[in-house]
């Protein structure tokens, strides 16, 4: 654009340089203006703010870049010597790498920010917010670990040494940080495979259960029924068997084993049975409970009753079954029966 101008221009070299340097800054002004008060105009009627502020992040980027160019039009034009072009180009070249890569991180981390806490915030996930930043430094480190290389092969400096060293410094680092590296994947695979949630009640394959408190990089934090934090590395649990009780849904079956003495009515137990948990508030109307004469055992009759409750914390809806079906029981008159033994002694 510069370069086509010039025909137009005075054939004082000088002149003309300062010519294309004004130019540039009218240029890069009036883009500024546009960006500032023309693009939000448009920006403003979409249902995102994500262009706003991407408009807003580009505004001065691109007017330092058209201005860099007419100084670069400028060292071409007035055709200074090789050694002193060259060295100018390459310190122009490299502002305008710089400022690409310091607006590239930027963009990246808003499109991180944007888009990364709507899925945040839909999952509930303490992961999620931990893995944010993470994402958007590694993200800020591989833009700026290119820039610095593209910077460097501006100013013809043999990057081979440096990535060698680099590939055997990050080997001895990863190697240094096996356990870390396994738990940084191990709380990756968690936060895509979405095992469980804050809030579930988890039991892990060695038997402890509680309830998740947070879900981290490195670690996940479960509450214990005897309210102690249980801190375990991602990398184990990624790797253990997990029973989340409140997945595919939180409601959870409850069974109850009841016994009666021999020569109750069997029908009479059963029906009272089913009054009683139908009359709990804390048992679900559906599944509808049911009771089953399950067996005839050494010293009673054992009925099951199978109901269904809204949460897996059931220790409650069971005291509350077994207190009233008991107090049913006796003022109905069945017994209840507890384990008798006779003993016979043999005289001599």
């Amino acid at each position: 654009m510069f370069e086509q101008l010039l025909h137009y221009l005075p054939q004082s070299k000088y002149v003309v340089a300062l010519l294309i340097l004004i130019f540039s800054f009218i240029l890069a002004w009036v883009v500024s203006y546009l960006f500032k008060h023309l693009l939000p105009r448009i920006t403003s009627k979409t249902k995102t703010d994500f262009d706003d502020k991407l408009a807003e992040m580009l505004r001065r980027p691109i007017f330092y870049t058209i201005i860099l160019a007419g100084v670069y039009t400028c060292i071409k034009y007035l055709g200074l010597g090789m050694t002193i072009a060259t060295t100018m180009d390459n310190i122009v070249l490299t502002i305008l790498v710089i400022i690409i890569s310091f607006t590239i991180a930027k963009v990246l981390k808003l499109f991180i920010e944007q888009y990364g806490r709507k899925i945040a915030d839909r999952t509930a996930s303490d992961l999620d917010n931990h893995l944010l930043p993470l994402l958007e430094n590694l993200a800020e480190l591989f833009v700026y670990l290119f820039g610095v290389m593209f910077i460097l092969r501006i100013w013809n400096i043999d990057i081979t040494p440096l990535v060698a060293s680099a590939g055997i410094a990050g080997f001895a680092v990863a190697f240094a940080a096996k356990d870390t590296i396994a738990n940084f994947f191990g709380g990756i695979s968690i936060f895509f495979d979405k095992p469980f949630r804050i809030g579930d009640r988890v039991q892990l394959e060695s038997g402890e259960q509680g309830h998740v408190l947070s879900i981290g990089v490195r670690t996940t934090r479960i509450k214990t029924f005897n309210n102690t934090e249980l801190s375990i590395p991602n990398s184990v649990i990624a790797n253990s068997r997990v029973v989340n009780w409140n997945a595919p849904e939180a409601k959870t079956k409850v069974k109850i084993t009841i016994g009666v003495a021999y020569g109750s009515d069997v029908d009479k137990v059963k029906q009272i049975i089913i009054d009683e948990a139908k009359k709990c508030k804390d048992v679900l109307d559906e599944p509808e409970p049911s009771v089953y004469f399950k067996e005839m055992a050494d010293f009673s009759l054992n009925f099951l009753l199978i109901c269904w409750a809204p949460s897996p914390s059931i220790f409650s809806i069971k005291d509350k079954l077994n207190t009233a079906i008991y107090k049913r029981l006796v003022k109905e008159g069945i017994e209840i029966p507890f384990p008798t033994r006779t003993i016979y002694m043999k005289k001599d």
